[in-house]
């Protein structure tokens, strides 16, 4: 009966401690360090990649990215537990300030074995975590069935697919041309001899390389032969999908490089899905002329977008000619 008892008393006192456990992994805000000159020596020998995000009390966008850190943190560790990540105090940690050089707030920057690298990405949560995913893993990433693939195409933009084996000059050339676009936090590259998936497309050629957009029901391909350049125009000129969904990136390339743009500014109603349909099945016939972008006013960017260009609610879904050329509702 004392043994009994002493068990119970023994599994009681265990399960406590792998529930403590256990609530402490899950609470991701307590794996993030407040990373001073005195402690970064440490954190470095500790995680393989340190993540850093440099921030000042009188910034209110830093505030807003520190609310969305743990956020980013459980993504990450969700499938890599040897990135540590930080926060930096700009205002108290002037030798780090100068060291790797934050010069504006919010600052972000990855800390590997080989250097600093710092961050290029996009502005939302899904953004950060692809960039830091890109980064910390394989350029070129293996699948080997259909599955695999649509979970990307649901994670990415925009993904291009290598068929063939993993060496020669082919797949090296892919590689290398991938290390160019590995900042862009909305494209990826993968890389299959899949027979499911070689069948599934009709692959015919070892080094047929498959483009898959967003909203595009067929991929584009790439054939051999092909030179260097002619793979790198394939991707440069494939990095975007046909509707663009609104982001920091799209945001660049419409106002700072005045690309002629359609805009469908639309919400999460049931009610717009119409208008986004038509929208999707109209890019065929004007999508070499005119970029088209999606605008979620839900979204803290789009609702800026949405503001800047004067669209009233009542408008909605409304869309519009970037410069206020025209505008035409969906009735």
């Amino acid at each position: 009966m004392m043994m009994i008892h002493r068990y119970l008393l023994f599994s009681l006192v265990i399960s406590s401690l792998v529930l403590d456990l256990t609530r402490a992994q899950s609470n991701p805000s307590d794996s993030i360090l407040t990373i001073t000159s005195s402690n970064i020596e440490n954190a470095l020998e500790k995680y393989e990649y340190l993540f850093l995000q440099f921030y000042t009390a009188q910034c209110s966008v830093c505030q807003g990215h520190l609310h969305e850190y743990p956020e980013i943190v459980k993504k990450v560790q969700l499938y890599n537990r040897l990135i540590g990540f930080g926060k930096v105090d700009g205002d108290k940690e002037k030798t780090l300030v100068e060291k790797y050089e934050a010069q504006r707030y919010p600052f972000f920057l990855l800390v590997t074995k080989e250097g600093p690298i710092e961050y290029t990405g996009g502005k939302t949560i899904k953004e950060v975590v692809n960039w830091i995913k890109k980064q910390t893993t394989h350029i070129v990433e293996a699948v080997a069935y259909d599955i695999e693939l649509q979970r990307f195409r649901k994670e990415y933009e925009v993904v291009f697919l290598y068929f063939g084996a993993f060496q020669g000059n082919l797949y090296n050339n892919y590689a290398f041309t991938a290390k160019y676009f590995v900042t862009d936090s909305t494209m990826t590259f993968l890389a299959t001899e899949s027979a499911e998936l070689k069948a599934k497309y009709n692959i015919e050629k070892e080094g047929e390389i498959l483009n898959f957009k967003m909203y595009d029901n067929e991929p584009s391909r790439l054939v051999p032969p092909y030179d260097p350049t002619g793979l790198y125009d394939f991707v440069q000129n494939n990095q975007y999908p046909d509707i663009k969904p609104f982001s920091p990136k799209i945001a660049e390339l419409v106002f700072g490089h005045m690309n002629t743009s359609i805009f469908l500014f639309t919400g999460r109603r049931k009610s717009y899905e119409a208008a986004q349909n038509e929208f999707i099945a109209a890019k065929d016939g004007i999508k070499e002329s005119l970029s088209l972008v999606l605008v979620d006013i839900t979204d803290s960017l789009g609702r800026r977008v949405f503001e800047y260009l004067g669209v009233g609610f009542g408008e909605l879904p409304a869309v519009m000619l970037e410069k206020l050329l025209w505008r035409l509702n969906f009735c």
